[in-house]
């Protein structure tokens, strides 16, 4: 990033990955945003942080691009096509699967998917996980985002 100018191409495979889920969140955004505002780069970059396709909504020039795959009674199929817009579902344990993967461990995975399905949050609640993480990392108003976090999780209990 330090050399890059407007003129240069950025790829980047899996912004963010190896660091914890927050810290990965704020360094992905935060080096994304970045790179779309200061430097304006053609970037193209891969990410499993779904949080990160809302960037389009706030930085012109910004877009999502998905892999399409089609899975359908049991069989899934990779098209190695491009679409635009934002993948509606994971295909992780699928990929396992071609992978070769042994089938017990397929199966524990579904059954903790199956499990954390109960855990799920409405869009407006993930929208202000979201909105404060992105906040509580730039830094400012840290005291206050700190009780809208607590009051959010007394909510979620």
């Amino acid at each position: 990033m330090r050399n890059a100018t407007k003129n240069s191409l950025i790829l980047i495979d899996e912004l963010g990955r190896g660091t914890s889920t927050y810290d990965g969140f704020g360094l992905a955004w935060s080096i994304s945003h970045h790179i779309s505002t200061k430097i304006c780069a053609l970037t193209l970059f891969a990410t499993h942080f779904y949080e990160m396709t809302t960037l389009a909504r706030e930085v012109k020039g910004v877009g999502n691009l998905f892999c399409d795959a089609l899975a359908d009674g049991g069989q899934f199929t990779l098209l190695y096509s491009i679409k635009p817009g934002v993948c509606k579902k994971s295909f992780g344990v699928e990929v396992a699967k071609m992978a070769g993967f042994p089938e017990k461990v397929l199966e524990r995975a579904r059954s903790y998917l199956k499990a954390s399905e109960h855990d799920t949050i409405d869009a407006a609640t993930h929208e202000k996980i979201v909105r404060i993480t992105r906040e509580y990392n730039t830094g400012k108003r840290k005291a206050e985002l700190e009780s809208e976090a607590r009051e959010l999780a007394k909510r979620l209990k």
